[in-house]
């Protein structure tokens, strides 16, 4: 499995429509923030430590709660995309 593939199936799984996650995917592989992904997304997360897909998650979520906020702000699915505030 891709990374990719990982963080749209992660996407999934946490509520969001699959056509919800495709956009956010291509927001993340285009956001500043994972550029040292680019040329990676595609690659099996097999061959990483398997510390990366957390850390890309993380990532991911915030910019998924962005796009949540902007286009669909009552989505039933978005308190699984906030962080925790201590």
């Amino acid at each position: 499995m891709t990374f990719e593939q990982k963080i749209k199936e992660m996407l999934v799984e946490n509520g969001m429509f699959e056509r919800d996650a495709i956009k956010v995917v291509e927001l993340a592989k285009e956001d500043k923030v994972n550029e040292s992904m680019v040329g990676r997304w595609g690659h099996p997360i097999e061959d990483y430590p398997p510390i990366m897909t957390p850390v890309l998650w993380l990532s991911v979520k915030a910019i998924a709660l962005e796009y949540i906020d902007a286009h669909c702000p009552q989505a039933f699915y978005r308190p699984m995309f906030e962080t925790k505030k201590d």
